[in-house]
């Protein structure tokens, strides 16, 4: 690229342009961040693959590497642990509510 701007007349700005050292290089680097692109119209929440399926009208299913399908599989065992535990827990509470019932019951009926 160096050569390209030396031939087309450019051969005083080619260090300022692409120096062989770091003392322009400065100025010459942007530092883009998520809020900078989010103000553009180039931002989209889908990747470019999303996109791209999108627009070929399929829809796009992302393939997970190893450790994340373990780490999913992992999440979703907890998550029926979880509900199983917690209908155990609601079962746990009605049976007590129903002795605590039938205890009252038992003695209403002693009294009469």
């Amino acid at each position: 690229m160096r050569d390209v701007l030396e031939k087309s007349g450019l051969g005083d700005l080619v260090e300022e342009i692409f120096p062989f050292t770091a003392e322009f290089s400065h100025n010459l680097v942007t530092i883009l961040d998520k809020e900078d692109i989010m103000g553009t119209h180039h931002w989209s929440d889908q990747s470019l693959v999303e996109r791209y399926y999108q627009s070929k009208g399929k829809k796009f299913t992302r393939k997970l590497s190893k450790s994340q399908l373990e780490a999913q599989h992992l999440k979703e065992q907890e998550r029926i642990r979880l509900e199983k535990q917690a209908a155990e827990e609601a079962d746990r509470k009605k049976r007590a509510e129903e002795e605590r019932l039938k205890k009252e019951r038992e003695e209403q009926a002693r009294k009469l």
